[in-house]
């Protein structure tokens, strides 16, 4: 069984949704990993949907089969950063992750196995709130983990 990391670099695009802009008409531009939400700018959230959201687009991996367990570690700044993440959009569908808050950096896991399409949408929506705090997303990866073959 081995474990093979694929990096989801740049470009990631970013956007400021609040209430008053739908995410279709927010202005976005691209940035790298890591970043800080403090460069988005700081304002004051008008609702509690405001939310800075990250994007990145990717194809799936080839060489997946039923037997491929295939995770998202999105590694934040340290384990309260990882508390700010507010959701997970993987193809516009919400998923759930869990921490792990044993080391310094905030790791969250996110179990896409069986779930990604020929091309992918990845979204992380942060509050808006999260951008007044130093929140700094260090990197996200697919860790795709193959399955020993058994004879």
């Amino acid at each position: 069984m081995g474990l093979h990391r694929i990096r989801l670099a740049a470009p990631w695009e970013v956007r400021l949704v609040t209430s008053l802009v739908a995410e279709t008409d927010a202005t976005s531009s691209t940035c790298k990993l890591p970043f800080a939400l403090s460069d988005v700018g700081v304002i004051e959230p008008v609702s509690d949907s405001d939310t800075i959201v990250l994007t990145r687009k990717f194809h799936r991996p080839s060489g997946l089969d039923e037997s491929t367990r295939v995770l998202i570690g999105i590694e934040l700044d340290n384990v309260g950063s990882s508390e700010s993440l507010k959701t997970v959009l993987l193809n516009k569908a919400a998923l759930s992750f869990s921490g792990d808050r044993s080391g310094a950096n905030g790791v969250l896991h996110v179990d896409v196995s069986g779930r990604l399409l020929a091309f992918n949408v990845l979204q992380l929506q942060f509050p808006v709130a999260a951008s007044h705090t130093p929140v700094h997303l260090i990197s996200v990866n697919l860790l795709i983990e193959e399955q020993a073959v058994v004879d």
